[in-house]
């Protein structure tokens, strides 16, 4: 009895690894055929989250706005992560300015 429930155990185990082992994969694999870095994935996140109130007023993106647009879509090295200019770049401006898809 103790054998069977040992073997039971270790199949089990097994099953959810596998399961977890092709989720995992499959994650991965998805977020690189997207061809986008996790930086972009924020930056784009940012700007989606003002892009309502900029389409209703051009000019709703205050300091809150270009300050969380900055901190998307600039990466620790300073470079804008769309674009690859130094400093806030074309994907920074367009956060700025509701465009970014």
């Amino acid at each position: 009895m103790k054998a069977q429930t040992a073997m039971e155990y270790l199949v089990l185990t097994a099953v959810v690894l596998t399961i977890v082992t092709v989720v995992s994969y499959m994650i991965l694999t998805a977020s690189k055929a997207s061809g986008q870095t996790a930086s972009e994935m924020t930056c784009r996140a940012t700007a989606s989250s003002y892009k309502l109130a900029i389409m209703a007023d051009p000019n709703a993106c205050d300091a809150e706005c270009e300050k969380a647009c900055e901190k998307a879509c600039v990466d620790s090295n300073g470079y804008d992560v769309i674009g690859g200019e130094k400093g806030c770049g074309t994907g920074c401006q367009a956060c700025k300015s509701g465009t970014l898809h």
